[in-house]
């Protein structure tokens, strides 16, 4: 969940951004999510296992007071909010392992791709 959540955020800089800044972001992407997922494995392996994020929505009740609904005086009311729920999960060592492994290979390959894709971000916009 932590990588979509760092693209959606990215994404959402991205909007505010300069060409030259989006080019940057669009060209760094992939990197961050690799790194961001290298980093997340390896504390998985420290700790012996993962910690799983889920949203879960809180009914919460509170009095109003005023005009709610036409109705003057005090009344009733149901609000929903949001949080985030951490979650001890159990991991295949072995499997957690292996999966570092490949990140760390890909790793190199996305590396390469990105600085010729900031080389061409830098051709670009140099003037």
């Amino acid at each position: 969940m932590k990588p979509a959540l760092l693209i959606l955020g990215l994404m959402g800089l991205a909007a505010c951004a300069t060409p030259q800044q989006q080019c940057v972001s669009n060209a760094t992407r992939d990197l961050q999510v690799i790194d961001s997922l290298i980093v997340e494995t390896t504390q998985n392996l420290q700790r012996g296992y993962a910690i799983r994020e889920d949203v879960v929505t809180v009914p919460s009740f509170n009095w109003c007071f005023g005009n709610y609904g036409y109705n003057a005086g005090v009344s009733f009311c149901s609000n929903n909010s949001t949080r985030i729920q951490r979650t001890p999960v159990a991991i295949n060592v072995a499997e957690e392992q292996a999966k570092l492994d490949g990140l760390q290979q890909q790793r190199g390959a996305v590396e390469a791709r990105t600085r010729t894709q900031l080389a061409a971000c830098q051709a670009q916009f140099a003037g």
